[in-house]
């Protein structure tokens, strides 16, 4: 399920994400979208947390955003390309550490 989440908020993150603009969403939105991932996540797992369920969601969550990262990389698009990866880190780091 967090690969799933991963792969649609990384491509929605990517037609929102343009310019400079872009790293001010991934700062304000990173650690909400991560948020939004461990409720989802805590109602499908039915409130099960620990080390396992965390590298889970870290692994997956890296996954989910690895295509859109490539497809970004490959167009020439780098600034769009780190933009993405710091929105991903953000999500990630979040999820991971609620998960605890």
């Amino acid at each position: 399920m967090t690969l799933l989440l991963t792969l649609g908020l990384g491509f929605l993150f990517r037609i929102v994400s343009f310019g400079f603009l872009g790293f001010f969403l991934a700062f304000i939105l990173g650690p909400l979208a991560g948020e939004l991932m461990v409720r989802v996540l805590d109602r499908l797992t039915r409130a099960k947390r620990g080390k396992s369920v965390q590298l889970t969601v870290g692994s997956c969550g890296f996954l989910g955003f690895l295509p859109w990262t490539v497809d970004l990389y490959l167009r020439g698009g780098l600034y769009s390309m780190l933009t993405l990866v710091f929105f991903a880190v953000l999500v990630v780091m979040t999820a991971m550490r609620r998960m605890r």
